[in-house]
């Protein structure tokens, strides 16, 4: 993980705007589903949960993170955005992604969420999510065994206020990511 985030690092950090810096980010994350190594105690979904999200590493000037998402068979993530770009990746697993924009609206209004993607990635499989408006995604485990994703956006999204759609409800509901603590660091 280390030299991933060495990797990540120079590619958000060399410049050349922002579909350079997602190009550079994809063959970064790409490298690492097929060649680097995942700590196992990343790859455990948490007891009652049914999507588990680590922090992996946090760039010392907030330029971008790297978390891990555990999904058990046929959980989703809610369709929720990111505020930021987002190239993630599947190391273990089969996941569907649909993706949205979103348009901009009044305070108060539900804003329309046009699909503009949707695809299952297959092990090593690489999504490439950009800036807003396009940064609204679910994803969900379409698999049998638990799967195991790589996020990499482009800010420290732990301290970001984010938001939820429920499209059922046509609300917008304001979070900010929460993380799980491997079982190795808990104790």
């Amino acid at each position: 993980m280390d030299a991933f985030a060495r990797d990540v690092s120079a590619a958000v950090h060399a410049g050349g705007g922002e579909g350079r810096t997602l190009e550079r980010v994809a063959a970064a994350v790409t490298h690492f589903l097929r060649d680097g190594a995942l700590d196992d105690r990343y790859q455990q979904p948490h007891p009652g949960l049914e999507v588990t999200t680590y922090l992996a590493r946090l760039a010392p000037d907030a330029s971008f993170s790297i978390a891990v998402l555990v999904l058990r068979p046929g959980a989703r993530t809610p369709v929720h955005d990111h505020h930021t770009w987002t190239v993630w990746g599947t190391l273990r697993g089969h996941e569907h992604e649909v993706r949205y924009t979103r348009s901009t609206v009044k305070d108060g209004e539900f804003p329309a969420l046009q699909v503009v993607a949707e695809h299952t990635l297959p092990e090593d499989g690489v999504s490439v999510i950009p800036s807003p408006p396009g940064d609204v995604h679910r994803v969900e485990n379409v698999g049998t065994i638990p799967s195991v994703s790589i996020h990499v956006h482009g800010a420290d999204i732990s301290t970001q206020t984010r938001s939820r759609y429920d499209l059922e409800r046509h609300a917008v509901i304001p979070f900010v990511q929460s993380y799980e603590r491997p079982d190795s660091e808990a104790r």
